[in-house]
């Protein structure tokens, strides 16, 4: 029993350190450039992504339109 709070507090400890460093380095201002810089280039990628997306799903859009029309021809043709 004594054991396992050991552990446990040796653990709420360690991570405590661990955050507060992070928490140090993450609040320079050379993670806060580096932050901004992968912040701009995410949203440069996504947009880019998301007009591929809409390329692609244009694309889909006709393909299908384009079938559609080609089976009602067909049933058209048949009647």
């Amino acid at each position: 029993m004594i054991s396992g709070n050991s552990k446990f507090l040796i653990g709420l400890a360690l991570g405590a350190v661990a955050g507060a460093m992070v928490y140090k380095c993450a609040s320079s201002e050379k993670a806060r450039e580096l932050f901004g810089r992968m912040s701009d280039a995410m949203k440069s990628k996504g947009c880019s992504a998301m007009r591929k997306a809409a390329d692609v799903g244009v694309k889909v859009a006709d393909s299908v339109a384009e079938t559609a029309h080609e089976y009602r021809d067909k049933i058209h043709d048949a009647e």
